[in-house]
């Protein structure tokens, strides 16, 4: 077998293996693109391996961007499942965008919407 197949045989049989070494969303509470009638007291993020947040925005897309605040409690802390405690939303579209950081170290990112009606 000549260098070149070797090559790509070692790289087919490596990138699987890195692939999972990424914590992706196992769940995600509300789903994205959830249309609900009662507003979440929480956001709760479930991560096939343990990550950290290093980044959560959530904003108000029905009244210019408006930014939501919330404790900064949950940054930092290295878990499989996150709680977010939320304020008292009213109706509305909102968007979060997130960054974390897996315990093998990448950064993994991601947002998603719901909508309180």
């Amino acid at each position: 077998m000549n260098m070149l197949k070797k090559l790509i045989l070692i790289l087919l049989a490596i990138l699987p293996l890195s692939a999972l070494a990424h914590s992706p969303i196992a769940n995600l509470m509300p789903n994205d693109g959830a249309i609900l009638t009662e507003a979440p007291k929480e956001i709760s993020i479930e991560f096939v391996n343990p990550a950290m947040f290093t980044k959560f925005e959530i904003t108000n897309t029905a009244k210019n961007n408006e930014k939501i605040e919330l404790s900064k409690e949950f940054l930092m802390v290295l878990s499989d499942k996150h709680s977010i405690k939320l304020p008292k939303l009213n109706s509305g579209k909102y968007t979060t965008v997130w960054r974390a950081m897996a315990s093998d170290g990448h950064v993994i990112k991601g947002k998603f919407a719901f909508e309180v009606n």
